[in-house]
């Protein structure tokens, strides 16, 4: 964590972009995807996970100053993309995603059309991650005690670096999961 070109680039793209993008086009509905990362955070994920933060206070600024706007936040848990496969490179990160749920992209976007359709403000997915948005600090100390043990000193990868040598090979690796329809 630090200033550095990652955090910057973090930023450019998750929250600054993003911001630009809905100021050019005044759009009726908004929908910003943020991120479970600012309530789950992990070891080596400070850039993304605060840039992600700014977005979502941002999206609830916009619900106050935007008041004819449907302004819908996105707060994605694990979901079955190519990131998951850099996201594993961190140390334990790949076994505790085998025991918890990690969503389809698919089925992530028919959510945000329906939340979309109905007006609804806010889309957790998977859904079974929702009371870690709701009760952060649960899942803040939870994974303090599953980090406990990472040697950050071993680490290389710098998550969401896509200049990463070993992220590149690991999303051309990447493989979907099955997922019941």
């Amino acid at each position: 964590m630090g200033d550095n070109d990652e955090a910057r680039a973090a930023y450019e793209l998750n929250y600054w972009s993003p911001l630009a993008l809905i100021h050019s086009l005044r759009p009726e509905a908004i929908v910003n995807v943020t991120s479970l990362a600012p309530v789950t955070p992990w070891p080596l994920s400070g850039g993304y996970a605060s840039a992600k933060a700014a977005l979502s206070v941002a999206t609830e600024i916009m619900r106050m100053e935007l008041p004819d706007s449907l302004v819908i936040e996105v707060v994605p848990g694990p979901v079955d993309t190519p990131v998951q496969a850099e996201v594993r490179l961190i140390p334990g990160t790949g076994e505790m995603l085998d025991r918890f749920p990690v969503g389809d992209a698919g089925t992530c976007a028919k959510r945000i059309i329906k939340a979309i359709e109905h007006g609804r403000r806010t889309v957790v997915y998977p859904r079974e991650y929702a009371p870690a948005l709701a009760f952060p600090t649960i899942g803040r100390r939870f994974l303090r005690w599953r980090t406990r043990n990472v040697r950050l000193g071993e680490v290389i990868l710098r998550t969401g670096s896509h200049g990463d040598p070993e992220a590149q090979a690991a999303r051309r690796s990447w493989t979907p999961r099955q997922h019941a329809s």
